[in-house]
């Protein structure tokens, strides 16, 4: 489903450049649920970014469902829109907004009445469909971070991308987070998770482990 051939991201800085990832190759399959592990610095979370089109690459290609896409703004922009949902650790809503208004953002028409029975149907599945109402500040960590997940597949993405999205709830709270992905990913969702907890890896069918910007291990 992605492929990604000879990835580098290098950064200029007064002490020197240095290169974040470092000639990585990579392919996704699709339907599948991956770990990306390592350690603070490591590159992963910049490898993520640069699969979500957030970040563009020094050098390499991102081949998608066969077709080798375009690295400029607008084309990241547009891959990210159609086929991208994000999830990440301190959940990034918008406070001043409603759980329902958050999880409209990425919808072109947020107030139609199709868009309110999606987002509405959406909220069911997660089980915050009472909250729809809440402000973030009201919700519990979970609670927000179901919000989140919500917004990430509200466009119906084919791809979830997760940084470290337990990485600020308690454990029970972690382990209900990671069904909702487990229960994604059995309907059919390719999910990549980027984490430094090997307990939260394990729990993915192929785990790859990223040192220095490169690929360090792979376990299937």
């Amino acid at each position: 489903m992605l492929e990604l051939k000879n990835i580098t991201k290098e950064y200029n800085t007064d002490s020197g450049s240095f290169k974040a990832v470092d000639n990585v190759s990579l392919t996704i399959e699709k339907g599948s649920m991956t770990a990306l592990i390592g350690k603070s610095g490591s590159g992963k979370s910049t490898l993520l970014n640069i699969i979500s089109g957030l970040t563009k690459p020094t050098s390499g290609e991102i081949v998608f469902c066969g077709k080798k896409l375009g690295l400029s703004q607008r084309a990241m922009s547009d891959f990210r829109y159609e086929h991208i949902g994000f999830v990440v650790q301190n959940f990034a809503l918008v406070n001043q907004k409603t759980a329902f208004d958050n999880i409209a953002l990425p919808l072109k028409n947020s107030r139609s009445k199709k868009s309110a029975k999606k987002i509405e149907e959406i909220s069911k599945r997660l089980g915050i469909y009472d909250k729809l109402s809440q402000y973030p500040y009201n919700m519990s960590g979970g609670e927000c971070q179901r919000v989140a997940i919500a917004r990430a597949l509200i466009n119906e993405p084919d791809i979830i991308l997760a940084d470290e999205p337990t990485g600020a709830l308690d454990s029970k709270t972690s382990a209900e987070i990671m069904d909702l992905f487990k229960a994604l990913n059995s309907h059919g969702r390719t999910v990549i998770i980027v984490t430094h907890d090997k307990d939260i890896a394990s729990q993915c069918g192929r785990i790859i482990e990223i040192s220095d910007g490169r690929i360090s291990g792979r376990e299937q």
